[in-house]
């Protein structure tokens, strides 16, 4: 079996990765926030340092439905409303949630 190609679980016949729609996803620092923003997608390095959670997740669902970004690596950045890095650093320390089954705080 080649390490190149993935194993198609169904038919146990290898499918080279040209066939595959791939798109890599790039976030910022993740936090935390209840609604979509207007946020940034775009093909280049993009300014700021910030994704919302919900952003990356609409914009995920977005990439597995539209074959816009086919092949290709995207970023995502949130342009509002973004936490200052001491906002951020304090809500995923003290927030009090925890992983479940692992123990570790999680924001």
């Amino acid at each position: 079996m080649s390490g190149d190609q993935p194993l198609d679980g169904r038919s146990g016949r290898l499918t080279p990765w040209h066939c595959l729609a791939w798109t890599v996803i790039r976030p910022g620092g993740l936090f935390d926030r209840n609604e979509v923003s207007d946020y940034q997608v775009g093909t280049e390095r993009l300014p700021g340092r910030y994704t919302a959670r919900v952003d990356l997740a609409h914009e995920s669902l977005r990439q597995a439905v539209d074959d816009g970004h086919v092949h290709t690596f995207i970023d995502v950045r949130t342009t509002r409303d973004t936490p200052s890095f001491l906002d951020l650093i304090r809500n995923e320390a003290f927030s009090g949630k925890r992983d479940s089954g692992n123990g570790r705080v999680r924001g």
